[in-house]
């Protein structure tokens, strides 16, 4: 299991930072008004759509083991329903782009803005904790 919580904390952590990176990137490099959003999405999307189920099975498996101090329980706890908020939000918002059905373009930018800013840093501290507890500590 330690090469898995291994693999999979890197996996979160560079999933988080190219999201968040192009997220900073795409409005200096990009014209979203008169090309519309960048096909870089295509495939950040498709990553990051992992990285959530992934933050979410292993913040699960993390809450499920709720020994250790009341820090550790509620850490745990905030993860997985952390979690289980952005997967509710980023799904919806993907399969309603994907379908046609979506919203408002300005209501789904707030949508996509709120999952991927609640995305990143649960990722990156499910991903640190992961490679804490490979570690041992």
């Amino acid at each position: 299991m330690n090469v898995v919580n291994r693999i999979v904390g890197i996996y979160l952590i560079l999933a988080a930072a190219a999201a968040i990176l192009y997220s900073v990137i795409e409005p200096l490099a990009w014209d979203i008004a008169t090309l519309g959003y960048s096909p870089v999405w295509l495939v950040l999307d498709p990553v990051s759509a992992a990285g959530i189920l992934l933050g979410l099975i292993f913040a699960y498996l993390g809450q499920r083991k709720t020994a250790g101090t009341t820090a550790q329980i509620w850490t745990n706890r905030i993860l997985f329903y952390g979690f289980l908020f952005v997967t509710l939000l980023f799904f919806r918002s993907w399969f309603g782009d994907l379908t046609g059905n979506a919203a408002s373009d300005i209501s789904l930018d707030v949508v996509w803005g709120i999952a991927y800013a609640l995305y990143v840093p649960l990722a990156i501290a499910t991903g640190t904790m992961l490679l804490r507890r490979q570690r041992g500590e």
